[in-house]
């Protein structure tokens, strides 16, 4: 083997594994000049033991060995999840194309032919070692992202709950002082008490919003996977929203398939989306009607709300189920939200095992379709 110049390393550490001697002794003497850590094992049984009781950062593995070859050697290590990241170079003296394909298809990082250039080896041997680190890190640094999502979800959440119970106290007191049981108002003391009572309930539902989201994101967030009846649903959905319907002169109407009667769901995060969805339609539209029509479509209860409201860019349809996005933004925006509704209703929606779809035409309107299992009993 052809010398190059010495270059220490991290003390990284190798198996070669090769039922040749010599082999064993000129390539690790090569590596442990370059001042890497090398451990040496002549079959694949003494490879096999050595990774059961340490850890290695590469290993170079033999083909042709006695007993058990390298190919099935590195079978047994990849079926092993806690070594996926070990990096495998073959060295043989094997040079059929067939096999060189089959030995990464097996799981191997790389193949060099015997007899190789100990420069092109050492350069792979860097090279290998180099992307498994920044692999590492890589986990390392998602590990770390995906627990600070778990702490700010959780945050988020228990900072929700507290705030829910002031809002609850003002809600119930004002409402308790608007029927005038403890004496007489004003009227200007009814208006002032009633933007008291209805900027709280806004904010109470923005509260809800963030703290739905924080438990889904913090995986805090319990399926309830139960029989109902889907028209009961729909129609709590339908009556809850016909106020603000009739306010704007909007015509609600409602379909439901006659052979939809019960289903295995979680009835109250179904009537969490319908609601969302129906009151996004009714707060997106001036003037026409809001429409909500069930039916089956292969395995899955199909819901639709359709809508003859403003309707949605095209370009703006990608980002609708985003948290925190609404349509129209800005300063002269006229509906007011936290844009999470959406977000709540794709992730409740594939929490049931179900999709949401959207089709929608600037001033046409838009149509929301949700696909639920159909589980029926």
């Amino acid at each position: 083997m052809a010398d190059t110049n010495k270059n220490p390393s991290l003390q990284s550490s190798i198996l070669i594994v090769d039922d040749n001697p010599h082999n064993l002794e000129v390539l690790g003497k090569f590596l442990k000049d370059r001042n890497y850590e090398i451990e040496f094992a002549t079959s694949g049984l003494a490879a096999l033991e050595w990774l059961s009781n340490r850890h290695f950062d590469l290993i170079l593995l033999d083909i042709n060995m006695p007993g058990m070859d390298g190919f099935e050697v590195c079978k047994r290590i990849r079926s092993d999840k806690s070594m996926d990241f070990i990096p495998i170079i073959f060295l043989s003296a094997e040079t059929k194309r067939e096999k060189i394909i089959e030995g990464f298809e097996i799981g191997g990082q790389d193949y060099v032919t015997k007899p190789f250039d100990s420069r092109e080896l050492l350069v792979r041997i860097r090279t290998h070692l180099a992307l498994k680190e920044s692999l590492e890190n890589l986990e390392i640094e998602k590990e770390r992202a995906q627990s600070a999502d778990r702490v700010k979800s959780a945050f988020l959440a228990t900072m929700s709950h507290e705030l829910r119970t002031p809002l609850n106290s003002i809600i119930g007191f004002s409402g308790i002082l608007l029927k005038e049981k403890h004496g007489k108002l004003t009227g200007e003391q009814k208006k002032q008490l009633g933007i008291v009572q209805n900027s709280a309930r806004h904010l109470l539902s923005l509260i809800n919003d963030i703290l739905d989201i924080s438990k889904i994101e913090a995986g805090q967030l319990n399926i309830n996977m139960q029989v109902f009846t889907l028209k009961d649903v729909i129609n709590k959905a339908v009556e809850t929203n016909r106020p603000f319907a009739e306010k704007k002169n909007l015509k609600i109407i409602v379909s439901v398939d006659k052979n939809i009667k019960k289903i295995k769901s979680d009835a109250l995060r179904v009537e969490q989306i319908l609601l969302n969805l129906l009151n996004n339609a009714i707060k997106y539209t001036e003037s026409g009607s809001v429409s909500i029509i069930s039916g089956i479509e292969d395995n899955y209860v199909k819901i639709q709300i359709i809508d003859t409201g403003t309707g949605i860019e095209k370009d703006k349809i990608k980002t609708l189920f985003k948290p925190f996005v609404q349509i129209d933004t800005g300063l002269t925006r006229k509906n007011e939200g936290t844009g999470l509704g959406l977000s709540i209703c794709k992730k409740l929606t594939e929490m049931l095992k179900g999709k949401i779809e959207v089709v929608s035409e600037p001033l046409k309107g838009s149509t929301f379709t949700v696909y639920l299992p159909l589980s029926e009993e």
